[in-house]
């Protein structure tokens, strides 16, 4: 059709055109009518109703479950009704389901939910060293770390340690969210937690956006502090990164805060909230 109308652009007639390209009169003058198909609103009350128990039911499921209720249903009508309440989706993974199964705390104030992780720096004659990181998510606040040339699972609690020495958080009302490293999940990681009387809560298996705060800050630190220097040795490394912590918190504004650095947002959240 296309090269019908470029030879028409050109001059040549619509007999030769569609002559030369092989395009029957037909269809060059054929226009497809839209359908116009009424939906019955009982059946689509029945869809609705079969639909809240069983969710993952699809459309000839659906009208087979109808037709044995004693109202058979052409599948198609199954498949528009679908359409217009907007199911028509593809099959789930395992992974999709327990993803959307899993409910994850939404913090709505300060201290009610930190996100940690370790990453990787190369400090020169030590190697491959390890900063363990928290975040707070609402303030977007790095609130503790801890830096070790092993990353071992005393390295992953004293991070943790730092950072309520740090803040003083009601230590009841926080939950600590983390992947599920070898760090994380050992006994001494969870029973440190106990210990300490806050929660934790685990990320469902290879889902980093889980725990997307501390994901992102990883990528800032190294981007704007990290990777301008290059180490000689771990203690190089620790001079930068304590630097670091105090110009993230109280220098560096943050986009998602207003522009406004996380200490800033949080005595502003305090003062808002008394």
């Amino acid at each position: 059709m296309i090269a019908v109308k470029k030879m028409r652009d050109h001059g040549i007639s619509l007999n030769k055109s569609l002559s030369f390209s092989g395009v029957s009169k037909a269809k060059w003058y054929y226009t497809k009518k839209p359908r116009s198909i009424s939906l019955n609103s009982g059946m689509i009350s029945s869809v609705q109703k079969i639909g809240a128990s069983r969710p993952t039911y699809g459309t000839r499921r659906m009208a087979a479950t109808l037709s044995k209720l004693g109202k058979p249903v052409n599948r198609k009508q199954i498949q528009r009704i679908y359409r217009k309440l907007g199911w028509i989706e593809p099959a789930k993974t395992k992974n999709e389901i327990i993803r959307s199964n899993k409910k994850l705390l939404k913090p709505t104030a300060p201290n009610q939910l930190w996100q940690t992780d370790m990453t990787y720096i190369w400090c020169g004659i030590d190697g491959w060293c390890y900063l363990f990181n928290a975040v707070d998510t609402f303030t977007r606040k790095w609130v503790g770390y801890s830096f070790d040339v092993s990353a071992t699972k005393d390295a992953a609690v004293q991070c943790v340690v730092n950072a309520i020495a740090s803040e003083k958080p009601d230590a009841s009302k926080l939950t600590i969210r983390t992947d599920n490293g070898s760090q994380y999940i050992s006994n001494k990681f969870r029973e440190s937690i106990q210990l300490l009387g806050t929660k934790h809560e685990f990320i469902y298996h290879h889902t980093p956006e889980q725990n997307g705060h501390v994901e992102s800050f990883h990528k800032t630190l190294k981007k704007e502090y990290i990777w301008p220097h290059e180490f000689a040795n771990y203690q190089d490394a620790e001079i930068v990164i304590a630097n670091a912590f105090w110009d993230y918190n109280n220098s560096r504004i943050h986009s998602a805060l207003g522009y406004a650095t996380p200490n800033e947002f949080a005595k502003s959240w305090e003062m808002r909230n008394k």
